[in-house]
């Protein structure tokens, strides 16, 4: 009978303990919000958050909107019919996202954990930082970086008697000449001197990148002006180079084939967060193979280059508790020795975890020149205004009909300062426009 009462109270003691565990839980909702992750990549974080409640058993996580796409790429992170209670996704390629959050008084600022031993602002590539600081604070922890770059193969350029990538915008317009052949005389091309990728935005990216290397302001002053003459000139450059009959525009992947069967000798891409196979393919092929190059955009002026898309989590405002917790997890999504998923040809946040044995072995297999990836993140520039996140949509439908041919420049430039007008009035509504980048 003793025993019997010992083993009631044993069980009682251990119900007890598990129903106060269960109790004390801290309940976090994750959400990567604008992503439109890849499927592989949606894999990466859910086995990180497993991973992270082995190790943090009194954390319980649900996630939502975590798969692809999550939402238009022309919406904002307002239009979304609500936000996950703790740790919010942003993808920075404007600003505007973290100006609302901040506006609305929705996410904490990362000072309020800082310093912490477990966690070193300067092991993060420092640039990754600009599109999340306001007013001196950090708000977000970069995640990952995405800029655009050129890739080429030496082989086509030992054969056309260039031994190295072009420097500046003309030198590239030498280079695209040279590297275009017809070898059987039949009329068509075998060999193209650029292959610019279809479906990703590039032609309006490489007008802002261009942009950025004069130093261009679209609002000097206060006020909207795209009626200038270097953006002019810029515009009608990769227009220009559209139409050119060396430049590959095609949706069959060209870059990576071998020299003279319908391959491009050279390809500028975005490095990272590639969600079509058309453009997750050749990346592969660069991982994979050493025998292709990786060099920074040309430049005539500045050599920088544009901001491509930044992803960070940032911490939702709610209770100590619960922000804390955040934290926590926000650290093991950039901690150096985090897991890489499958297709990781790019590069993460972190300037550390390149010298990781295993990210060295995998180096030493793919694309030389890998540095350069690294550095052209550092080189990125952000515009003197950020017209909120709309405004890549809302600029990209004039550009892209005059890069497409169906709108005269004058017609452009008109649209694209009454849009830019509006949008910049909107913009200075709700931030201060001492605080935009």
């Amino acid at each position: 009978m003793r025993i019997s009462c010992w083993v009631i109270a044993f069980l009682a003691f251990f119900e007890h303990v598990g129903s106060a565990q269960n109790v004390d839980k801290t309940t976090l909702e994750i959400e990567i919000g604008a992503t439109t992750l890849p499927p592989y990549m949606v894999r990466w974080f859910e086995r990180e958050i497993a991973d992270f409640s082995k190790k943090n058993s009194e954390v319980s996580i649900s996630t939502t909107a975590l798969s692809a796409p999550i939402r238009p790429f022309s919406s904002n992170i307002q239009d979304l019919p609500r936000l996950p209670d703790n740790i919010i996704g942003i993808q920075t390629l404007a600003g505007g996202e973290v100006d609302y959050l901040i506006s609305q008084d929705l996410i904490v600022p990362l000072d309020d954990f800082i310093p912490d031993h477990d966690f070193e602002v300067g092991a993060f590539n420092e640039n990754a930082w600009k599109s999340v600081t306001r007013n001196g604070k950090k708000w977000g922890v970069p995640i990952l970086l995405d800029t655009k770059v050129l890739f080429y193969d030496p082989k086509a350029f030992e054969a056309a008697g260039l031994m190295a990538p072009p420097k500046t915008w003309d030198e590239f317009l030498e280079y695209i000449e040279k590297l275009t052949l017809d070898l059987n005389g039949d009329g068509a091309t075998d060999q193209w001197g650029v292959w610019m990728p279809p479906s990703i935005g590039l032609e309006a990216f490489l007008w802002r990148a261009l942009d950025r290397q004069h130093n261009i302001q679209y609002a000097p002053g206060g006020i909207v002006n795209f009626n200038q003459p270097q953006i002019r000139k810029n515009l009608q450059f990769i227009r220009d180079l559209m139409e050119s009959p060396y430049t590959n525009k095609g949706a069959g992947a060209s870059f990576g084939r071998p020299v003279g069967q319908k391959n491009s000798a050279m390809m500028i891409i975005n490095n990272y967060i590639q969600h079509l196979p058309l453009l997750v393919n050749p990346m592969m092929t660069l991982l994979r193979d050493s025998k292709y190059k990786v060099a920074h955009l040309p430049s005539n002026a500045d050599p920088v280059t544009g901001t491509g898309n930044r992803i960070y989590l940032a911490i939702r405002k709610s209770t100590p508790e619960k922000e804390r917790a955040s934290w926590e997890f926000l650290k093991w999504m950039s901690r150096p020795d985090i897991s890489l998923h499958t297709a990781w040809f790019g590069f993460p946040a972190r300037n550390d975890i390149r010298e990781r044995k295993d990210v060295q072995r995998m180096l030493s297999r793919g694309v030389q020149n890998y540095d350069i990836l690294l550095e052209a993140a550092g080189r990125a520039r952000e515009a003197d205004v950020q017209f909120e996140n709309k405004s890549l949509s809302a600029l990209r439908r004039p550009v892209d009909m005059f890069f497409s041919g169906r709108s005269d420049l004058d017609a452009t430039i008109a649209s694209m300062t009454k849009i830019g007008s509006e949008l910049l009035i909107t913009e200075t509504k709700s931030v201060d426009t001492d605080d935009l980048l």
